[in-house]
């Protein structure tokens, strides 16, 4: 009942609170529904280029799993573009590049860093 549950909210989230973005892997792209999970100004973390600090714009996006069957599992250095502005998949300490964000697997939480725009 609760796989049942998280996969209709899965769904809602989906049909109500998603745009559409390129996602791309070398000159492999594909347009996709996906949701940013978190955009806000104080999501901001301070990355170190040795011997240079600098300050990027942390962006998680949830995707739908059937949306990057073509691509197999998200990798890093995958790009999202989200109208003028691009995004890399990248880990973000502690965590790899993405994970699963329900329990039925219908839904990945990718973390990214805006890269241009």
């Amino acid at each position: 009942m609760l796989d049942r549950g998280l996969s209709w909210l899965a769904e809602q989230r989906h049909a109500h609170m998603t745009r559409t973005v390129t996602y791309a892997r070398g000159s492999q792209q594909v347009e996709l529904r996906a949701t940013p999970a978190r955009l806000r100004d104080d999501v901001r973390a301070i990355v170190s280029l040795d011997p240079v600090l600098v300050e990027a714009e942390l962006v998680d996006w949830l995707i739908s799993s059937s949306a990057l069957a073509a691509f197999g599992q998200p990798q890093e250095g995958d790009q999202i573009t989200d109208g003028d502005l691009v995004y890399e998949v990248r880990p973000i300490a502690p965590e790899s590049a993405w994970r699963w964000s329900n329990n039925v697997r219908s839904t990945m939480r990718l973390h990214s860093r805006r890269v241009a725009g």
